[in-house]
């Protein structure tokens, strides 16, 4: 499958393992926070600008993970193929709807996610969405328990 553009896209949980959902102004699909780079912008650096302009967060680059590198149908642009590039974090602080983004929603992918989400999650992040949403999940009672 080849790639009609390339975009950044980040898995974002919450200290309850729970996973941000973000849909944009004038759109139906729940997708990852994230978007296409600027000339000359990295994976990495397209994603960091991208969580801040759509959220207002500072992430460092020592807290993102990388996951992959995968293909799949473009969310909101009918016939088109994306190639993403895809990390994950975890955040502690509450976020805000910025920029083009017009709703967020956190969901345990434990239980359910979205009718309307993007084929890049249905297709390549909805498990290892959950298997990061475990290991955070018991990293946490863990350390509840010291």
């Amino acid at each position: 499958m080849t790639s009609d553009f390339t975009v950044s896209a980040a898995l974002v949980f919450n200290q309850k393992g729970e996973t941000l959902f973000v849909r944009k102004h004038n759109t139906k699909m729940f997708m990852q926070v994230g978007g296409k780079p600027e000339p000359d912008e990295t994976p990495l650096d397209t994603l960091i600008r991208e969580t801040n302009e759509e959220l207002g967060l500072n992430v460092l680059p020592e807290n993102i993970h990388s996951i992959g590198i995968f293909n799949a149908p473009a969310a909101n642009e009918a016939g088109l193929t994306i190639k993403a590039h895809c990390f994950w974090f975890q955040i502690f602080s509450p976020i805000t709807a910025r920029a083009e983004i017009a709703e967020i929603l956190w969901c345990n992918p434990l239980d359910s996610v979205p009718i309307n989400i993007a084929p890049l999650y249905r297709d390549h992040l909805a498990k290892i969405t959950r298997q990061i949403t475990l290991s955070l999940l018991s990293q946490n009672q863990t350390a509840e328990t010291r």
